[in-house]
């Protein structure tokens, strides 16, 4: 299941795309199940400005993700929060599980 909010300023020119901003409010949820092994995955993104100015990460928001993978024995979930500097990382805000070891970590976002 999928629900997402985007919402795109254009700062008043429609014909100049390298001045718009996109903003990003949502979450989706990813469920198997074989004869092993459950996986439930659950992303959330929160006010996440994307912009043209920076292709390898979004400028603001917050990204929330949650992971259950009892084949390999996955459960945690971990905060996200994204910055103006064009790196292509996200510092990881809070995390419990088997994320709890990265709380302060820069993470790579592989864009």
């Amino acid at each position: 299941m999928d629900a997402w909010i985007v919402e795109v300023n254009t700062q008043g020119s429609s014909s100049d795309l390298s001045d718009d901003r996109i903003l990003i409010s949502g979450g989706s949820q990813y469920v198997a199940v074989d004869a092993t092994a459950v996986n439930l995955y659950q992303p959330g993104l929160v006010d996440v400005e994307m912009g043209t100015t920076c292709t390898q990460n979004p400028l603001s928001g917050i990204a929330v993700i949650q992971a259950v993978d009892s084949g390999e024995h996955v459960f945690g979930q971990a905060v996200l929060e994204f910055d103006r500097v064009c790196d292509g990382r996200a510092r990881v805000v809070f995390a419990n599980g088997n994320y709890i070891g990265t709380i302060g970590d820069y993470i790579d976002l592989s864009f």
